[in-house]
C-alpha cells in the first residue's frame, strides 16, 4: 500500500471516529438508543463529545437527584440546583427538540387522572418542587398558601 493511500486510510478513519464520538451520549456512550422516543438532545453548554446525551439517559440522572414524596393523592418532588456537571449551566425542566417539548423531569407517578400541578420555590434552601394533586379521588382536602417575608 502506499503511503498517499495509508494517509487516506487514517484521516478517514479519524473523521469517522471523531463524528461517531461528537454524536454519542455522553452516559451511555452510545450514538443510537434501543427507543424511538429516546432522542439525542443538548440541554447545557458541553460541547464536542460531551455535547449530547440519550433524554432517558438525562432522566435517569436527573431522577437521582430527586427528593420525591408520595402518599394517597399527592406527589411531591423536590430539587436543588439541577446544573450540568462539566459545564456548570442551570438544566431547564423543559427543552424543546425538533418542535417536541420534552421535560427532563420524569413523572413516573400514580396520577394518571385530573389533577393540580404547583410549583415552589425556596431561596434559602435553593430548591424548587413541584406538588401534583390528584383530583379524581373523593376525598376532600385544603390548600393553604403562605408567604414568609424577610
Amino acid at each position: 500500500m502506499s503511503q498517499s493511500a495509508r494517509n487516506l486510510e487514517r484521516s478517514t478513519h479519524k473523521s469517522m471516529t471523531s463524528s461517531m464520538a461528537e454524536t454519542s451520549c455522553k452516559i451511555c456512550l452510545y450514538d443510537k438508543s434501543e427507543e424511538d422516543n429516546d432522542p439525542l438532545i443538548s440541554p447545557c453548554n458541553c460541547t464536542g463529545s460531551v455535547k449530547y446525551v440519550h433524554l432517558k439517559c438525562m432522566q435517569n440522572w436527573v431522577k437521582s437527584k430527586l427528593n420525591m414524596q408520595e402518599n394517597t393523592n399527592i406527589v411531591t418532588i423536590f430539587w436543588r440546583n439541577l446544573q450540568c456537571e462539566l459545564c456548570k449551566t442551570k438544566l431547564p425542566i423543559n427543552l424543546n427538540h425538533n418542535g417536541e417539548n420534552l421535560c427532563l423531569i420524569p413523572f413516573d407517578n400514580k396520577i394518571t387522572g385530573s389533577y393540580i400541578m404547583m410549583e415552589s420555590f425556596s431561596k434559602e434552601k435553593n430548591s424548587t418542587g413541584i406538588h401534583l394533586i390528584d383530583l379524581s379521588s373523593n376525598q376532600n382536602f385544603k390548600i393553604v398558601y403562605s408567604y414568609l417575608y424577610i
